[in-house]
């Protein structure tokens, strides 16, 4: 593969990243042309990456249908070149579009697939993402004993590599879990202990997220 060709496509698959929030249409075409290019370069572990970016801009615009077809072509090429960390993208992408089209329990199946290869190559930032989208599918499910397991396993992890960012984001759900249970002290003792740490990393929008997860719990109690 030139080398050229392998620069155009990783910046094709760049821009699909960079464009996936704000623009998912444009995010789209880049990522498409990037698959293409990769295709007729024979570059097969390119077309992997580019078709999970091309995945996640489909989901973006709400096409779940072709966001899986994407996933899963992305997933059998990983598969095939035996990639761990490829195939935990993918099952977490699935387990994400799972999660949209409230199939949770085709999105757990998934997360917890990406989880298991994780914890295999132990990269304890993704264990705790993974442990994260467990959580919130079983939120949304209403299985909120389940969900506050995977929420506290998490801040066990986020904790132990003094994420504090990840910290106050798991407080916060440990929280809403809580909330959710009618067990307003524990959830404000979550939510106040969320908010210290957003305050003393300067995250503004957290800090009024916080006050007003704070406000409710006092009015609902």
């Amino acid at each position: 593969v030139a080398v050229a060709d392998t620069q155009k496509i990783k910046c094709l698959r760049e821009l699909g990243f960079l464009y996936q929030d704000s623009e998912p249409s444009k995010g789209l075409e880049y990522a498409s042309q990037g698959v293409t290019l990769a295709e007729e370069a024979g570059h097969i572990h390119w077309e992997a990456r580019c078709l999970n970016i091309m995945g996640v801009n489909y989901e973006r615009l709400g096409n779940y249908t072709k966001a899986i077809q994407a996933h899963f072509k992305a997933l059998d090429i990983y598969l095939r070149l035996k990639d761990e960390k490829g195939k935990s993208v993918s099952y977490n992408n699935l387990g994400q579009v799972y999660s949209y089209q409230g199939e949770y329990a085709k999105a757990i199946n998934s997360h917890i697939k990406a989880l298991e290869i994780r914890d295999k190559i132990g990269e304890k930032d993704l264990i705790s993402v993974s442990l994260t989208n467990i959580g919130v599918t079983y939120y949304l499910m209403q299985d909120f004993t389940k969900a506050l397991q995977s929420f506290q396993k998490a801040l066990l992890i986020d904790e132990e590599r003094e994420d504090k960012a990840g910290i106050s984001k798991m407080l916060n759900n440990i929280g809403l879990v809580y909330e959710q249970q009618e067990k307003y002290d524990e959830a404000l003792f979550n939510y106040k202990r969320s908010l210290f740490i957003k305050q003393e990393i300067g995250d503004k929008l957290g800090v009024a997220n916080s006050l007003g997860n704070v406000g409710n719990t006092y009015y609902n109690i």
